[in-house]
């Protein structure tokens, strides 16, 4: 018994249609495979690139914390929350040694400096404001995130804002005293 001639081409182009999409995927992977080498070694040199590139900074910041005593960077803003605790006791505690940024004047900044450099590179782009950083030889630095501690303050949770203190006032050897009060009215 004969098939119709319509059967016959439908099957005809569904083997086609097969053969055409089986080949369209064999040559993708073999393409992904090829490319993959090139691939890998372009992900390297960049590895590699960024760590030159961090080491080459912190051994600028090294060289620059030895020559001028100022192994600290603070970074900041004009929020009513933490503006004035900062202003008036981490700041004049640890003058003589940091650097402070105020993120509310960035448009000032000099783009290429060291201390806004560093905090671009190590300080992230998340709880990056308010922040501190203890460049220490031969180490990374050591950063510490203070905006969810000082939220987690707001809402009548001061431990984890005393923590990070406390690990501040340990990686620079002077003892930082806790903002004076906790008020929860004063908004982020």
């Amino acid at each position: 018994m004969d098939e119709p001639q319509s059967s016959r081409r439908t099957r005809r182009r569904i083997k086609i249609n097969i053969v055409k999409r089986t080949g369209t995927r064999v040559l993708g992977v073999a393409l992904v495979i090829a490319i993959s080498p090139l691939l890998i070694a372009l992900a390297l040199v960049g590895l590699l690139c960024w760590c030159i590139g961090s080491a080459l900074l912190l051994l600028v910041a090294w060289v620059y914390g030895v020559a001028t005593g100022r192994d600290t960077l603070i970074v900041f803003s004009n929020s009513p929350y933490w503006e004035s605790y900062f202003k008036e006791t981490v700041i004049p505690i640890l003058d003589k040694r940091s650097q402070h940024l105020n993120c509310s004047e960035s448009k000032r900044w000099a783009k290429a400096s060291l201390p806004v450099v560093l905090y671009r590179w190590f300080g992230g782009s998340k709880q990056n404001n308010p922040l501190a950083m203890v460049f220490r030889p031969w180490r990374t630095p050591a950063v510490f995130r203070f905006y969810i501690p000082f939220r987690n303050a707001k809402h009548g949770k001061p431990d984890q804002l005393l923590a990070v203190i406390e690990q501040l006032s340990q990686a620079v050897g002077k003892t930082i005293p806790p903002p004076s009060q906790l008020s929860p009215e004063v908004s982020l």
